[in-house]
């Protein structure tokens, strides 16, 4: 099959007009080509061996007529698409238009923190309370704080070997870390805030009121729960309410456990078997012997025979 589609021909390519030029792998990270493709006939033109200024500049010249280049921020392309086709308008395409706008409005913002911080005051009562956090969640905060603690400190030696007048390039090396990194650091005229958990709306928030009013009341089945919210209108996984439930549960160490009681039972049953033979022992020194034995057998048997040696748990109910 792969015989057969490489003998067959290219197709013909006409003369483009409007082309967009980036990069491709050979391998990623250590070699790229060029691909050039006619974004009028949304098609492929031709594969440049490597990505090399000189490379893009002479296939533009071989190709007259070129009116406009979509391109990448890199200067490879830009070099090589103002040295084959000076005339041509030269746009950013569309993945990196949307990068610069969301860098660009990140930077507004990070310059207009006082502002959101005021206006977040005084909206701070509209916005609905956090539910409690669970374990996974508290352990994911106290990495996020260990993190924003990293940021904090790289922050730091970035202003401050910047105001002992050292260069972008030695402060990146300095610091490991990149010289776009570097760039935001010095823009941004203040520590870096850590991102906060968002409360997002839910699927359950209508029902939130019907589930809490229904536990206080004692009912705790979360698939009992589940259809009774499905009667008023409910239509999703019943996972949503039982991770909602979890929350209202005790902890896992203050739960009532009945495998406790069954054990503690069952050691009750041991000590009482224990002391019949001890008395026995008392009256015969054979029956000593026998009451140390039978002690000795009730020690080593495992929990799940003591359990079933608790009065409590026979078939028979006594």
């Amino acid at each position: 099959m792969l015989r057969l589609v490489r003998a067959m021909p290219c197709p013909a390519v006409g003369q483009p007009r409007v082309l967009g030029i980036d990069d491709w792998a050979w391998r990623k990270g250590a070699r790229y080509g060029t691909m050039i493709c006619d974004l009028e006939q949304r098609r492929p033109v031709d594969l440049l061996l490597d990505r090399a200024p000189e490379t893009i500049a002479a296939w533009l010249r071989a190709h007259p007529g070129i009116t406009v280049i979509s391109r990448d921020r890199g200067d490879i392309s830009i070099e090589g698409a103002t040295r084959g086709a000076p005339k041509a308008v030269q746009v950013a395409n569309r993945f990196h238009l949307v990068k610069s706008l969301g860098e660009a409005v990140e930077a507004f913002l990070h310059h207009k923190r006082s502002v959101l911080n005021l206006l977040g005051a005084r909206v701070g009562e509209s916005i609905p309370t956090a539910p409690p956090l669970q374990p996974w969640q508290m352990r994911a905060e106290e990495e996020s704080e260990r993190r924003h603690g990293q940021w904090l400190a790289r922050y730091e030696a970035v202003i401050a070997l910047r105001a002992k007048g050292a260069s972008v390039a030695d402060i990146a090396r300095s610091v490991e870390i990149s010289r776009e990194t570097v760039y935001r650091y010095l823009r941004l005229g203040a520590p870096p805030e850590r991102k906060r958990r968002s409360v997002r709306c839910t699927v359950l928030d209508p029902y939130k009121e019907h589930l809490l009013r229904r536990w206080g009341e004692g009912c705790h089945d979360a698939r009992r729960l589940c259809a009774e919210i499905r009667d008023l209108g409910y239509r999703h996984a019943y996972t949503n309410v039982s991770r909602f439930l979890a929350r209202l549960r005790l902890p896992v160490g203050e739960r009532p456990r009945i495998y406790r009681e069954r054990i503690r039972c069952a050691a009750t049953t041991d000590a009482a078997a224990g002391g019949d033979a001890l008395g026995t022992a008392s009256r015969d020194a054979d029956g000593e012997a026998a009451g140390v034995r039978r002690r000795t057998l009730l020690g080593g048997r495992s929990d799940r025979e003591r359990v079933h040696a608790c009065p409590s748990i026979h078939d028979d109910g006594t």
